[in-house]
């Protein structure tokens, strides 16, 4: 397990009032391994595994969650390998828990074509991105102001 604290700069996109990140740093694929459409052999991952990531964002002062991937959950057809990721948010923070599980040794070709499909959308899911807005300024009340003959009456 690895766990750290991290302050990227130049990692989010912004706006005036809004802040875009990816919540996966540098843990997100960019493209699928499977790039071909057909598959003469097995996939051959050697033994199951399991992989997972933990992010925890702490939002600015000032900001709040506007919109935050969905959680979701997909696995290929035959259930050899899976993908979940579930997201939630606070006031000051968002939460976003992912893993990756190849369940067998061994993917047959026969899968294949639902393996490779499994990898693109994990590609899809761990490209969106978490958006933050700003808080709209609270309005300060008016001050009380007492006429002077108001005041004069009170002594």
């Amino acid at each position: 397990m690895v766990s750290g604290t991290a302050a990227v700069d130049g990692y989010a996109t912004t706006t005036d009032s809004l802040i875009y990140l990816n919540p996966h740093l540098a843990f997100a694929p960019t493209q699928s391994p499977f790039v071909r459409a057909v598959r003469r052999y097995p996939v051959d991952y050697g033994t199951p595994r399991w992989t997972s990531s933990q992010v925890t964002i702490a939002l600015p002062p000032g900001y709040r969650v506007k919109e935050v991937p969905s959680s979701r959950t997909q696995a290929t057809r035959k259930g050899s390998a899976e993908f979940r990721r579930s997201v939630s948010a606070t006031d000051d923070s968002v939460f976003v828990l992912c893993s990756f599980e190849v369940k067998t040794p061994l993917v047959e070709q026969e899968e294949y074509a639902s393996l490779r499909e499994l990898y693109a959308s994990v590609v899809q899911f761990m490209g969106e991105q978490v958006v933050i807005e700003r808080r709209p300024a609270t309005p300060t009340p008016p001050a009380v102001v007492i006429p002077p003959k108001a005041r004069a009456k009170k002594k």
